[in-house]
This record gives C-alpha cells, sequence and structure tokens, in this order.
C-alpha cells in the first residue's frame, strides 16, 4: 500500500485503537510496526485470532450453510490473491463437485477493498437476497451482474476459475463480456 494512502491510514489507526490497544483515546502512531515493543505478545495473539482461515469447511456445508465469496481485483489492502488460494484450499479438501455444491467465489474486475474513489469499480450487487434464494429454494447464483455505483457500466460475475472476458459491443455492459478461463 502507498505510503500516501489515507485509507491505510484510517486502518492503522482503527486497528491499534480498537484492536491492539482497545483504547479509542490512545495515538496510533504511538505504535511502530516494525518495532512494536511492549505490542509485541498483543500482535502476536490477534494473528491467532484474524489470521484464521481453516479450509475444512464440510461441517458448514453439511449443516446446510452456503456461503457467497467476493474479493474486488483491485484491492489494495488485502491480495485477492490470497482468496483465491483459500479457494483452491476449499475446493481441494472439499472436492470441486462438493465445494460447487455450497460455495461460490467471485472476483470483481475493478473492485478495490473499499468500493470508493475512482477509478475504482464500486460493484454492487443483492448478493444478501441471492443468498436467501440459494438457500431457501436451492436456487444457488446464476450469472449475477455487478453495477458500477460511481459509474454507468456493468460487469458479470464468473464464478472463479473463470474471468469475464471482453467479446463485443459496449465497453460498459455486462453483456459485451463472457466468462472465460
Amino acid at each position: 500500500m502507498p505510503v500516501t494512502s489515507g485509507y491505510g491510514m484510517q486502518y492503522w489507526e482503527q486497528w491499534v485503537k480498537y484492536f491492539l490497544t482497545r483504547d479509542p483515546h490512545h495515538n496510533s502512531l504511538d505504535v511502530d510496526p516494525r518495532h512494536p515493543g511492549k505490542w509485541l505478545d498483543r500482535i502476536s495473539h490477534l494473528s491467532t485470532i484474524e489470521d484464521r482461515n481453516n479450509a475444512d469447511l464440510r461441517p458448514f456445508a453439511r449443516a446446510g450453510g452456503k456461503l457467497i465469496l467476493l474479493h474486488g481485483a483491485a484491492d489494495e489492502l488485502v491480495s485477492s490473491r490470497s482468496t483465491s488460494d483459500y479457494y483452491r484450499r476449499v475446493r481441494d479438501l472439499s472436492g470441486p463437485d462438493a465445494t460447487h455444491s455450497f460455495m461460490r467465489y467471485y472476483l470483481v474486475p475493478g473492485a478495490n477493498h473499499a468500493n470508493f474513489g475512482t477509478p475504482a469499480f464500486a460493484a454492487g450487487w443483492d448478493s444478501l437476497s441471492a443468498l436467501e434464494r440459494w438457500v431457501e429454494e436451492g436456487q444457488a447464483p446464476m450469472h449475477p451482474t455487478v453495477t458500477d455505483a460511481n459509474h454507468h457500466r456493468t460487469r458479470p460475475l464468473c464464478a472463479y476459475p473463470a474471468w469475464p472476458r471482453y467479446r463485443t459491443g459496449d465497453p460498459d455492459s455486462a453483456s459485451s463480456f463472457a466468462c472465460s478461463r
């Protein structure tokens, strides 16, 4: 993340105040991430909580759980590669067909971490209704489309590892793209 990124500083400030020190009045600039001093043990403890990414979702699936996982391809804070790796580990452990029965993963083109700023693609999609239909009616998401709140453009969401590739037509329209590997 660039040093000039205001978002990175906001994240750091909130993390230091509310997670690390548990003191909303603590000056976040007093904590040096390269030399955390007295905060090292607390940071190590938080890492055991915040960095959990157990790929064994089989109990969740057996209980009828459904998961729609999205990650912005232009996320400047958390690498989409780590989420793609997590998805592959879930699939490798559960098996491709079983994973497909309870999980969909979409990499959102142009979307950053918090969907703000230009030229970021501020992806909007009613994923809650899609999840409800999947859980309550057994209807998995089919060809979802995201709409950019900042601009008048749409993109198809492609189930990973597929990716929307431009074919022909209006580059601002989801219909001009096809999901391909």
